[in-house]
């Protein structure tokens, strides 16, 4: 049996001890108050390694809060974070992790936009597309202009690609010498077979491309007749040109055994029929057949329409500064 006083001292005891661990906890809480929060004041760092960015979501004001970036649709440019500053009421106490001003993220349109002004700077080349080209008609053809996103994002991509095999400053050259480009992305022209039209002036030459066609061949054929104006512009001349052909051909005149399209003989005077259209057509289309990523027999060494590259790759090493005999150029990689 407990003695009463006994008893009451050791509840005395018990009480003390209680009162003595609640106040070393309220000290101790007060010393480190991530007990309280474990979430406050921590720092989560999202690196985003395609475009550099380094997004932070923290509590402190001092650093803004921003939503990590989402990956842009693949292009060769990349878009810098926008972020929106702070509001001028905004302070510490209303400002935490559940509050991040908010950074928008970019549009496709946005994407295609800084895409287009990126080609635009490089080359020296104006490009347009969607309303830019509403209504617009060349050579009795009316054209529907384009206006998907994704279609604008492809095509600017495949114009950049092709753009880039030129010569550094190639175009730029041209344009600074009085004979600035255009080029028009549409989608397709009322006559379903026409893939791209060279409009030109004596102050300026507008390309128009078919985009629901591969938009490679068709650009290298129309920046040839683009090089090929500039250079008769310039006094230049094929006064042989026509010594390549057969005895008694006159352009107009289709035949078909002279195609290498219709025949695959290395000895063909032409690369297809449209190149028997006319002189010019000839060498947009030979030209066309030069830039190709594949080599074609008819543009082996000797060869007839090797014997007409070579002469056109000549006549560009003569007229233009940007390119350079001593280089072999994307286009005469089959050639030399």
């Amino acid at each position: 049996m407990i003695k009463k006083p006994s008893l009451k001292l050791a509840k005395m005891l018990i009480a003390f001890s209680f009162i003595l661990i609640i106040i070393g906890t309220i000290v101790y809480i007060k010393e480190n108050p991530k007990l309280l929060d474990p979430i406050k004041d921590t720092r989560i760092v999202i690196e985003d390694k395609k475009n550099n960015v380094s997004v932070t979501t923290t509590d402190n004001t001092n650093e803004t809060n921003t939503p990590p970036q989402e990956n842009p649709p693949s292009s060769s440019t990349t878009k810098q974070p926008i972020t929106r500053p702070p509001n001028q009421n905004d302070t510490n106490e209303n400002i935490d992790s559940n509050n991040k001003l908010e950074s928008p993220i970019a549009t496709l349109e946005e994407e295609n936009n800084n895409l287009r002004n990126t080609i635009q700077n490089t080359y020296g080349i104006i490009v347009k597309y969607g309303k830019e080209t509403e209504n617009y008609s060349v050579a009795g053809l009316s054209t529907v202009k384009l206006t998907e996103n994704e279609h604008i994002k492809n095509s600017l991509n495949s114009l950049q690609q092709v753009l880039a095999l030129y010569p550094e400053n190639f175009f730029k050259e041209i344009k600074d010498e009085g004979y600035p480009l255009t080029i028009y992305l549409i989608k397709s022209y009322s006559k379903d077979n026409v893939t791209g039209v060279t409009d030109h002036t004596k102050s300026k030459v507008l390309i128009s491309i078919a985009t629901d066609f591969t938009l490679a061949d068709t650009l290298n054929h129309e920046v040839f007749h683009y090089i090929d104006y500039y250079i008769e512009e310039r006094g230049g001349s094929y006064n042989s040109w026509n010594n390549f052909n057969p005895n008694n051909f006159s352009y107009g005149n289709i035949n078909a055994d002279y195609s290498y399209n219709r025949t695959f003989s290395e000895d063909s005077f032409f690369v297809n029929d449209y190149a028997q259209t006319d002189e010019y057509e000839d060498r947009a289309s030979t030209f066309e057949y030069m830039m190709a990523s594949s080599k074609a027999s008819c543009l082996n060494r000797g060869k007839t329409v090797w014997l007409k590259a070579k002469y056109m790759a000549e006549q560009l090493d003569y007229f233009l500064s940007s390119v350079s005999p001593s280089v072999t150029e994307y286009w005469e990689r089959y050639i030399y």
